[in-house]
């Protein structure tokens, strides 16, 4: 622009500026998971750009992708997309086992009906601890159990170890009725508080 806010004649490059560069997402990059991602293979394919002299890398929207999971569709322009979180990093950073990484997937195309569920089963980890004495929060916790595993969660259900006396518990027809149907249910321990990502 000149000093009055016209365009000035002067071109974007110099005449003689040549260089290339390529175009891919990063969901096609090279990934155990079923997805590319920002792991390890993106790392190594940057480094192979610059090695290569390549100037240029067009990634497209790294956005959260809407119906079709088109890039071109991001569901928001501030949002990432958490399928681009690499699995590997996470075990390297001890937020997952390696374990919870085991999947098969293709290797020549996106498996979007089983990446979005294994993504998400591995972002999420709750635990839900609950105390009930005659079952009414209990069939609250069982519900919101439902709903955590039917939004993809890697639910742990957990009731807290009963302190009470024995006599109390005998005491009520309710209580001892529900501890007896829901004896087979394990007891939380600190370990299913330090695995969950919440509670």
């Amino acid at each position: 622009m000149s000093g009055n806010g016209a365009l000035a004649n002067i071109p974007p490059f110099p005449s003689e500026y040549r260089v290339s560069g390529l175009l891919l997402h990063v969901t096609s990059l090279p990934s155990p998971h079923g997805i590319g991602d920002l792991g390890s293979s993106a790392f190594a394919w940057v480094n192979r750009l610059h090695d290569s002299g390549q100037k240029w890398w067009q990634a497209l929207p790294l956005g959260p992708t809407g119906y079709g999971n088109s890039p071109y569709q991001p569901m928001s322009s501030f949002a990432g997309n958490a399928m681009l979180i690499s699995p590997e990093s996470l075990v390297l950073d001890g937020l997952l086992a390696v374990k919870d990484c085991d999947a098969q997937f293709p290797s020549d195309f996106v498996d979007y009906d089983a990446v979005v569920p294994f993504n998400v089963r591995q972002a999420i980890k709750v635990a839900i601890i609950y105390y009930s004495t005659t079952g009414t929060t209990y069939q609250l916790a069982r519900a919101v159990e439902q709903g955590a595993s039917d939004a993809g969660a890697d639910v742990r259900f957990r009731k807290v170890r009963e302190l009470a006396p024995e006599e109390a518990i005998a005491s009520n027809q309710g209580w001892a009725a529900h501890r007896l149907a829901s004896q087979h249910i394990a007891e939380a321990t600190l370990d299913d508080l330090a695995r969950a990502d919440a509670t």
